[in-house]
């Protein structure tokens, strides 16, 4: 397992998402490296130039998703006294309330009728690492704090709750294979992160349910990006770049946009975002 998620890693940090037949190497190996599933072959294979950075993206999250995993599983195994799983990783899970739920209702739009269930989730880690980021750099509610939506398949889920969405270090100082760089990406509008859960455009397959989340995400003093894309962007580069800004803004077809669909938010720190909501789609 070690030796494959080596290998799975070299191959997303080394692939150029400009070429075509690099991106074709890319699926070869990394299915072969942790292989999966696939119902539907066509839905994840790409269509477009632009499609590359989608699905390099997704097979990122899948990486850090089984890296955690591995680490977790390490760290209960040198536990004296075994805590219960919410204790273990810092987390408050429950239903949420009515008010909640109209919410999360209003943020769906014309995707409610697909809603199912939804829970009030606080990791008290990185909420305590996102409050003090937002202290920090005097950010507040309707002040620079967004509620925007993160989508993935739901076997990520877990993962992604207990340690916060990860900023993949490995990849040295570029990430090549995400549109803006190496950092976590966040839609305000629910259609961009439905394509990244079970069954969505990108992930494929037939499911009767599958799960997003919505983040509070620190996105201050936006960089707005209408057309193009700058897949150098990590932290420091962007600091560097432009001095005093939170996140990338990129701007969909519908806010002035032409290169994307729908809007696509990046930050380049993992205490710029903390979860609020898991919610359950049909």
């Amino acid at each position: 397992m070690k030796e494959n998620l080596i290998h799975y890693r070299t191959c997303v940090c080394n692939i150029n998402y400009h070429m075509v037949w690099s991106v074709k190497y890319l699926i070869k190996t990394l299915y072969a490296a942790i292989p999966r599933r696939i119902d539907n072959l066509s839905k994840v294979l790409a269509k477009r130039k632009l499609d590359f950075n989608d699905i390099i993206a997704d097979e990122q999250e899948l990486f850090d998703v089984m890296v955690n995993r591995v680490r977790n599983a390490h760290d209960l195994d040198n536990c004296s006294v075994r805590p219960t799983v919410l204790e273990a990783f810092h987390l408050d899970w429950r239903d949420v309330t009515e008010e909640e739920q109209d919410k999360v209702l209003s943020m769906l739009k014309g995707n409610a009728s697909q809603y199912v269930k939804a829970w009030r989730i606080r990791n008290r880690r990185t909420e305590e690492r996102f409050d003090r980021f937002c202290q920090q750099e005097q950010l507040s509610e309707g002040h620079g704090i967004d509620h925007l939506f993160h989508g993935s398949r739901t076997e990520n889920f877990w993962s992604i709750v207990t340690n916060g969405l990860l900023i993949n270090p490995d990849c040295g100082v570029q990430r090549t294979g995400s549109m803006f760089g190496n950092g976590t990406y966040f839609a305000p509008l629910v259609q961009k992160s439905l394509g990244y859960t079970d069954g969505g455009y990108w992930t494929g397959g037939n499911t009767d349910v599958r799960f997003l989340a919505i983040y509070r995400v620190a996105t201050g003093k936006h960089h707005d990006i209408y057309q193009g894309c700058d897949t150098s962007h990590t932290k420091n580069v962007f600091q560097k770049k432009y001095p005093g800004a939170h996140c990338v803004w990129a701007h969909g077809r519908g806010t002035g946009g032409t290169t994307l669909f729908n809007d696509e938010v990046v930050v380049y720190d993992e205490a710029q975002s903390t979860i609020e909501y898991l919610i359950m789609m049909k």
